[in-house]
């Protein structure tokens, strides 16, 4: 990102705050898990059934950039949801 990050200070914390709930309760709409499974579970058939689509996948930058963003995904709700969790 070129964005500069924005301080959270305490006149902007709560601000901060929403802008983290709203990115897991959109997050956590999607089945990052089943996703993650799948992508996998390619790995251990796809180089059989589709040879060519396979070595397009593991050769994708984008591919690995979109697992490594589904993985992220499912660990920040995860995360999130061990924390709403706890005894206040």
């Amino acid at each position: 990102m070129t964005e500069e990050a924005i301080e959270i200070t305490d006149d902007n914390f709560e601000m901060a705050m929403s802008q983290v709930s709203t990115a897991f309760h959109m997050l956590a709409l999607f089945d990052w898990a089943k996703l993650i499974e799948q992508r996998r579970s390619a790995d251990s058939f796809m180089h059989i059934t589709d040879p060519t689509g396979y070595l397009k996948l593991i050769n994708s930058e984008n591919a690995a950039n979109n697992f490594e963003a589904a993985q992220a995904a499912r660990d920040y709700v995860a995360a999130l949801k061990r924390i709403a969790g706890r005894p206040s």
